[in-house]
């Protein structure tokens, strides 16, 4: 549904019905042979949009509209791909058994950070304000989260005194800060995971 979603913002279809394509799922006879239709209607529909696209974007610190949906719909499918891959394991899988590269992954680690957990919506707070600094050891790539009362601010690079270090491959702090991963890897007080676990989740 969220391939054909994305293809009709992409398109300026406000006509689209999500409940349409829903619908359409339910009742097709080949669920992956219909996925697989929309996955490649949408890049189509990417490809051939121009660059100075004009489209609805919803995140902070977001790129262009065509970028913008490219990269969100990476991800999208990306993390879902995950979770099929953990239900079909019938536990999380391991970076190792993922066909993840490391570049996809910090980008994905950039976007949750920056675009997604700044948002009104998001419920990482705490009474006593402290900053995580991110580590992505590989790709040389560090990001702060400054948690406080109000929405995290979140940048990248150094800019604050930390106070909890998580750090790994790309690949181990995507699917970890994404919550598809058992472990982070944190120097810092234990409860920055456990509030992390809790509180970050993306929705619409």
């Amino acid at each position: 549904m969220v391939h054909r979603w994305a293809a009709a913002n992409v398109r300026g279809d406000s006509d689209h019905r999500t409940e349409e394509s829903e619908a359409a799922a339910a009742a097709a006879p080949d669920l992956l042979a219909w996925f697989d239709e929309g996955a490649q209607a949408l890049t189509k529909t990417l490809i051939n949009a121009p660059d100075d696209l004009e489209a609805m974007v919803f995140l902070r610190n977001a790129p262009p509209p065509r970028l913008f949906w490219a990269r969100r719909q990476a991800h999208e499918t990306t993390i879902h791909a995950v979770d099929a891959h953990a239900a079909a394991l019938q536990q999380l899988p391991r970076p190792a058994e993922t066909l993840i590269n490391g570049e996809l992954a910090a980008d994905g680690i950039d976007e949750l950070l920056r675009g997604f957990l700044p948002r009104r919506t998001s419920t990482l707070r705490s009474e006593v304000p402290y900053v995580i600094e991110i580590h992505a050891v590989d790709a040389d790539q560090r990001w702060q989260v400054a948690v406080s009362e109000q929405p995290p601010l979140s940048v990248r690079g150094t800019t604050w005194n930390t106070d909890a270090l998580i750090s790994g491959s790309a690949l181990e702090l995507y699917l970890g800060l994404w919550n598809r991963a058992a472990e982070l890897r944190v120097d810092g007080p234990s409860n920055v995971v456990e509030q992390w676990r809790e509180h970050v989740r993306v929705r619409w």
